[in-house]
């Protein structure tokens, strides 16, 4: 598991390393080794949050505390669990908070830190995992269900996501199918292009509308194969 730690209090910061190191020690014979990133800037935690599985947050420098840096990850697309670690703030007082917290006091105990871990862990075996995309300069973290359809042209990959963003990447489209292929959520309707059936509402004669009234063109002549491989997928969604 891949841990980020922020927290703008030096001493907090590396007592809390000092832990998780001593925890992780302690798990390598059964969940494995904890990796600790740790942060004391929340520009260095926002720098690529897409890595981590579980974060250790506190602040109360400048103008922002850490419930407003949780609120900053969810934005970024982060849905890994949040741990908020309460000393000088309370967090378990925040009504506004974003989903996926977590709570721990200050001093943190090894016996609450474990059971922390053992809760994390426990949320990663039912969550879904990104998608991890490498570009040539980037690399990009997507869910399935962010995904709408995914086409190459000009030696460039375009990923089309439900919000309406498109991230374009020099990585492989075909990266992309080999990763999705056995699964009947997505269909490939020709080499280049990848479609998420669950984001599908209609298809027409040669032609898939989505859910968000956008477009895409495929073969008519696979017009009944697609209906089919559509319903399945809309019928068997979880």
């Amino acid at each position: 598991m891949h841990i980020a730690v922020y927290d703008d209090n030096i001493a907090d910061r590396k007592q809390l390393e000092r832990l998780l190191g001593r925890e992780s020690d302690k798990r390598i014979p059964t969940t494995g080794n904890l990796y600790i990133d740790s942060h004391g800037s929340f520009e260095s935690l926002l720098h690529a949050p897409m890595q981590y599985e579980l974060f250790f947050i506190d602040c109360h420098s400048g103008d922002k505390d850490g419930m407003d840096v949780a609120h900053m990850l969810r934005k970024a697309g982060v849905t890994a669990p949040i741990v908020m670690c309460s000393g000088k703030t309370d967090y378990t007082a925040f009504s506004a908070a974003p989903e996926m917290l977590l709570h721990i006091k200050k001093p943190i105990q090894k016996e609450a830190l474990s059971a922390i871990i053992d809760e994390a862990l426990e949320i990663h075996t039912h969550m879904e995992q990104p998608i991890t995309i490498q570009g040539e300069k980037e690399t990009i973290y997507l869910h399935e269900h962010d995904i709408l359809y995914a086409n190459e042209y000009h030696h460039t990959m375009h990923i089309h996501t439900a919000s309406g963003k498109v991230h374009s990447t020099l990585g492989r489209l075909a990266d992309l199918i080999i990763t999705l292929e056995d699964n009947p959520r997505f269909l490939c309707t020709e080499k280049k292009c990848i479609v998420n059936l669950l984001h599908v509402n209609e298809v027409r004669f040669g032609k898939i509308v989505f859910d968000t009234q956008e477009t895409l063109s495929f073969p008519f002549w696979q017009t009944e194969h697609v209906k089919k491989l559509h319903h399945y997928a809309k019928t068997h969604a979880e």
